[in-house]
């Protein structure tokens, strides 16, 4: 829900410049860079808008499908940025870009349900509980989606990005060892097979996929989450995400 705010002169100063304008083409600028890097058509929020979040999230992205397997994303901002970016004039860009990479990455919402399961040191693919999820899980694909947010970046040619710090150090490291185990395999690709996966589940199971992909039949996964599970589950993958799971920073900053 977008805030509603109070503003003295001063404060009103800071926006005078329409500043939500600068981050939007900002962070569409980003999108486009991103989504071209996945073989994918831009897909845009609709108006970034000011939201009342907590103060160390500086920026959120949201996706929804709908039945018909279309795809809607917005783009919300802390308005506590004006003031952050009085000390740090980079910090607009690095957040605007945050997003917008967010925004052109595909394939999100299908890695959101992938977990590292401790008890046997295995990445499944299933059931994430939205408020509290269990020690022995940990959200691999939502570290791949905000650490990816560094190595993306760099991909492009886009602005440091600080945030993450020690999930982003994992995934760059996955990132590595997957071009070690094979030129064709990278985050990049991890992405692309999640998207296209993605897809086909939300044209043949959105009910399934949408509420609870648990209960997804083996016969209904697609072969490209197969391959993800595959590839992800190589000892050298297993490795580096058991190095990193119990350091994990997941909370730091949005």
């Amino acid at each position: 829900m977008a805030i509603m705010l109070d503003l003295t002169p001063f404060e009103g100063d800071l926006f005078l410049d329409r500043p939500l304008d600068k981050i939007e083409n900002i962070q569409n600028r980003a999108l486009e860079k991103t989504a071209r890097l996945h073989d994918e058509r831009p897909v845009y929020p609709k108006n970034p808008y000011w939201a009342s979040l907590p103060l160390n999230v500086q920026g959120v992205e949201k996706e929804e499908y709908t039945p018909s397997g279309w795809i809607k994303k917005e783009t919300a901002y802390n308005p506590f940025l004006m003031y952050l970016s009085l000390f740090d004039p980079n910090v607009l860009r690095e957040v605007a870009e945050h997003e917008g990479i967010h925004a052109g990455t595909p394939g999100k919402m299908l890695l959101s349900h992938l977990y590292y399961d401790s008890r046997d040191g295995r990445i499944k693919f299933g059931y994430i509980e939205p408020d509290s999820v269990p020690s022995y899980k940990y959200p691999v694909g939502k570290a791949i989606e905000e650490g990816g947010v560094k190595v993306i970046s760099e991909k492009i040619g886009g602005v440091e990005q600080t945030s993450y710090p020690v999930t982003s150090k994992m995934v760059e490291e996955i990132d590595r060892k997957l071009t070690e185990m094979d030129n064709n395999y990278s985050l990049v690709y991890i992405q692309k097979l999640a998207s296209i996966a993605e897809k086909k589940l939300i044209q043949t199971n959105y009910s399934k996929f949408h509420s609870n992909p648990a209960d997804l039949k083996m016969s209904e996964v697609p072969n490209e989450l197969m391959e993800v599970l595959y590839i992800l589950n190589r000892p050298q993958i297993i490795g580096t995400i058991r190095k990193f799971a119990s350091k994990i920073d997941l909370s730091y900053i949005v």
